[in-house]
């Protein structure tokens, strides 16, 4: 995704636009989805979730969300009809979150960050029926040495086993 910039979502995300007074966005987006007139970009990107299983979304929290380059990927590429709405072509995925923070100096500011991103994980892919796997956070890691990061991606790895992998790993071995 880094390669491809996702600005804010618009009239630019397709080649045909409802005929109307004003612009509206989800309805442009399922005259898009309908007339197969996304652009490229959000077109591959959408081939690309209808292929997976799983979404792990990696980036720092930004004033308390989404940078917004995945803020306009979401946007853009989550669009009503493809993601959500009635009869959406999206099945419902896996997401995980693993972020990264400024840092918590307490309990109460972890809690804090914990339920800033509960609400980033509900407003969003609760809202479509996605299932919720349970978020890797790190606080304050760009204050950390190489040496203290090892823990935290032995940590990281031990996540992605245990509560990410788990249910492949066990089908696997049946």
């Amino acid at each position: 995704m880094h390669s491809v910039l996702f600005p804010v979502a618009g009239k630019d995300d397709t080649t045909s636009l409802p005929i109307d007074e004003y612009f509206q966005l989800a309805k442009a987006q399922r005259l898009a989805l309908a007339n197969n007139t996304f652009i490229k970009t959000i077109a591959d990107e959408q081939n690309k979730l209808l292929s997976s299983d799983l979404l792990i979304f990696q980036f720092p929290l930004w004033r308390w969300s989404f940078p917004s380059m995945l803020k306009g990927w979401v946007d853009s590429v989550l669009s009503s009809g493809f993601a959500y709405g009635k009869d959406a072509k999206l099945k419902p995925k896996k997401v995980m979150y693993s972020i990264i923070t400024g840092g918590a100096n307490s309990k109460e500011e972890s809690a804090y960050y914990q339920a800033k991103i509960d609400g980033l994980y509900q407003y969003i892919f609760g809202f479509m029926g996605w299932e919720i796997l349970p978020a890797f956070i790190v606080h304050g890691v760009q204050q950390k040495t190489n040496e203290e990061r090892q823990p935290i991606l032995a940590s990281y790895h031990k996540h992605l086993l245990e509560k990410v992998l788990a249910d492949s790993v066990e089908l696997s071995n049946t």
